[in-house]
């Protein structure tokens, strides 16, 4: 069977997760799928995981030396056959519904280029909190330049624009999907698919804790990147104000006062 949707997986030592992952992209209401797991040289059980799964002709599983998730990204995109790429995370999940209508919304519009969900952010006590996105593209492309509003594991796309566009670049590190969509962006419009079928998982293991002030002093960049390219008003530059301040207090300081106020920065 040709897959209508390749869904590319990255997973490094996800064996707690990514069963749960797998298996729900591989009960999809649209059946005419792949998906492709690349293990980005996991230390832990991941791959006994994922052989145990693979009693199901379209799980595809590559394995690498760990490179980080913009080599696996790429190295998985590369040998996709679908029409259209779908990004899932080994520590997130979907509902079934998920890659169907997001591939409707593909086929509807060829303007489109990147279509994005609303997701449910999964904390690690079991609460579920509903994030809402931006439901056209010109307020998505306004929200965008303030911040990655998109789940990155939510996302559709084409094949052929992701290849146009240049794929995930390694300069972009931490914040490699964020500048991907401003390059899909130049070839279509965003779309948002309204449902919550996506399941994002937050903890303070999650990049985004990790890498807080890596990610805002690489946004700054990327803003910056913008606005000299015009494609951004001089106005803008409003918006990087907060980011600014996040790089000049620091980690520590960041840690410090959430501490005060009782906050854990999870996502």
């Amino acid at each position: 069977m040709q897959p209508v949707v390749s869904v590319v997986m990255p997973a490094y030592n996800a064996e707690k997760t990514i069963e749960e992952a797998v298996v729900s992209i591989l009960n999809q209401d649209l059946r005419e799928i792949e998906l492709i797991v690349v293990d980005d040289g996991s230390t832990d059980q991941t791959g006994l995981v994922l052989a145990r799964l693979q009693g199901d002709s379209r799980l595809r599983v590559l394995t690498q030396k760990n490179a980080g998730v913009v080599a696996a990204l790429n190295a998985g995109i590369a040998v996709a056959a679908g029409t259209f790429i779908a990004r899932a995370d080994a520590d997130d999940y979907y509902s079934p519904s998920r890659l169907s209508l997001q591939r409707s919304v593909l086929d509807a519009d060829p303007r489109v280029s990147l279509v994005y969900t609303d997701f449910f952010k999964v904390y690690p006590d079991g609460t579920l909190t509903p994030s809402t996105t931006p439901d056209n593209h010109d307020d998505a492309m306004t929200s965008l330049f303030r911040g990655n509003f998109v789940m990155h594991s939510s996302v559709m796309f084409r094949r052929k624009d992701f290849i146009q566009a240049g794929g995930y670049r390694p300069e972009w590190k931490h914040i490699e999907d964020w500048e991907l969509w401003f390059r899909l962006t130049l070839l279509g419009k965003m779309a948002r698919v309204g449902d919550g079928v996506s399941f994002l998982r937050v903890h303070d293991g999650s990049v985004s804790a990790k890498h807080e002030i890596f990610q805002a002093k690489a946004g700054l960049k990327l803003r910056w990147s913008l606005i000299q390219s015009q494609r951004y008003p001089v106005s803008s530059m409003v918006h990087m104000i907060r980011p600014a301040l996040k790089v000049f207090v620091g980690k520590h300081a960041l840690s410090v006062a959430r501490k005060v106020l009782g906050r854990k920065r999870y996502q």
